[in-house]
């Protein structure tokens, strides 16, 4: 534990002024990105989803590409770093997820 004269210094307390500070933005930096994520879930994962797997590359019909959004991808990749981290996921982007093969 620090000594109650360091803790009553001047320097002390700007320290923790600024340390709250910078962690307050953080933790509200953190909110908007998961909120911002859950919107990105909503309007642009789900809808890609309905999407058939496999698409002509062309109008001949001579080739199939595989028709997987990047969006889903970013989904699925954001996810797994949710669950590395131990954070909560977004209801919406778990299933998602869990419908993946891994």
């Amino acid at each position: 534990m620090l000594s109650d004269t360091l803790c009553k210094s001047e320097e002390y307390q700007e320290v923790e002024k600024l340390f709250t500070a910078i962690k307050k933005k953080i933790e509200d930096y953190q909110t908007e990105a998961k909120k911002n994520f859950q919107i990105f879930v909503k309007d642009e994962c789900t809808d890609k989803l309905q999407l058939r797997l496999l698409k002509y590359k062309d109008d001949n019909h001579d080739s199939l590409i595989v028709n997987f959004h990047p969006n889903l991808v970013r989904l699925l990749k954001e996810v797994k770093y949710f669950k590395q981290f131990g954070d909560e996921i977004p209801e919406e982007s778990l299933k998602i997820y869990n419908k993946a093969d891994h």
